[in-house]
């Protein structure tokens, strides 16, 4: 069971993916034993997680920029979306964020062999903007913000999510009675959903 705002949000994330493969990032997918290929990742139920020095974090989208800087670690970004209907992302969200990034890039294990220690960056993207003190911290702690309700982005990603979700979901169960809004629990499956949205973009 899924909430129509579940739905869109994990739609928003396959969107996400789509603009940073788009971007010259290699998106890192959930694969089995992810920790193998990688010791600072571990598959959840709920998508991949980062090894912290205190605790792992579920992340919404992982990418690894494809060209590293030279005489640096190479660079992977740390995705979380928010898609919420006209409520601005707060401070507490950005706060969380800086908390993730300032755990991962502590995460060492001696005698790990791996490839790379990672340089981490962390991005906040929202459907729906993001309040001035939410702005600031953001900036102060380097924690890149961005707000999707802006035109050039709104009709690209929002609107396609919204069209989606409607024509998919909400007008096929409004034709045969049942009452939609915001909050209420559909049984779908959100990883069709979701492979399905991502073949279209």
């Amino acid at each position: 069971m899924a909430r129509i705002s579940n739905i869109k949000a994990a739609l928003l994330e396959e969107a996400i993916l789509y603009l940073l493969e788009e971007s010259c990032y290699m998106t890192v997918p959930a694969v089995p034993n992810i920790n193998r290929l990688d010791p600072y990742l571990e598959n959840a139920p709920n998508g991949i997680c980062v090894l912290g020095r205190g605790e792992r974090h579920q992340i919404d989208a992982i990418a690894d920029y494809v060209f590293p800087p030279p005489f640096s670690n190479p660079l992977r970004l740390l995705c979380e979306a928010k898609y919420s209907e006209g409520k601005s992302v707060g401070i507490d969200v950005i706060r969380n964020a800086v908390g993730v990034k300032k755990d991962v890039e502590e995460y060492f294990r001696p005698g790990v062999q791996s490839t790379y220690r990672y340089h981490y960056q962390y991005a906040v993207i929202s459907s729906s903007g993001f309040t001035s003190n939410a702005q600031n911290y953001a900036y102060a702690q380097d924690i890149y913000l961005l707000d999707l309700s802006a035109d050039i982005y709104e009709s690209i990603f929002i609107d396609v999510i919204d069209l989606y979700v409607d024509a998919v979901i909400v007008e096929p169960l409004s034709a045969n009675g049942f009452k939609i809004n915001w909050n209420t629990d559909i049984d779908i499956d959100i990883k069709s959903l979701r492979e399905t949205f991502r073949g279209i973009l």
